[in-house]
């Protein structure tokens, strides 16, 4: 469950929002911060309720927050960042493509903390730039980025899903 979805429960008391997620049956969660909570209390509880973390929705990685950020989602055991852009930056192909080398860049940074980086798409990544997809660009010009497709943007931004998800299954692990 992306716990972006119970953000505003999330607010009020997060403690109570995942272990109602447990209760409910869920297995996994996907970070989308933390509500002020210290990571070692949030992992104590997902642990107690035997929640494992899929992911985690962050801000980008960069060479200024990577010891930070990779300190917290290692305390929660997670493995797997996702963060993503605006409709602002993928107005050009040049755009795109400076997106994409810093999707490259984070998954670089990433990487000897034993992480992966991904991207969470909105509708804008289905639209052409230049007779090119700015999924497709995002996809070619950053290698070792996977991506957390969310097929209902993918849907509305006019793409066929399960096409997408053809194209790109062995970059979908979430």
């Amino acid at each position: 469950l992306q716990l972006y979805t119970l953000r505003e429960a999330a607010k009020d008391d997060f403690p109570a929002v995942l272990k109602a997620v447990a209760d409910i049956g869920y297995v996994g969660v996907e970070f989308a911060g933390l509500q002020g909570h210290d990571p070692k209390e949030i992992r104590k509880l997902i642990d107690d309720l035997g929640l494992k973390v899929s992911s985690s929705h962050t801000g980008l990685p960069t060479a200024e927050n990577i010891g930070q950020l990779a300190d917290t989602e290692l305390i929660l055991g997670n493995k797997k960042i996702i963060s993503g852009f605006g409709p602002d930056q993928f107005k050009t192909v040049d755009g795109v493509k400076a997106a994409a080398e810093k999707f490259q860049t984070a998954a670089d940074l990433v990487k000897p903390f034993g992480m992966t980086y991904g991207f969470h798409n909105h509708w804008w990544e289905f639209h052409s730039v230049d007779g090119k997809q700015v999924y497709d660009i995002l996809m070619a010009e950053a290698p070792d980025v996977f991506s957390e497709l969310d097929v209902y943007w993918c849907a509305y931004g006019k793409a066929d899903p399960a096409k997408v998800v053809s194209q790109y299954k062995s970059r979908l692990p979430v």
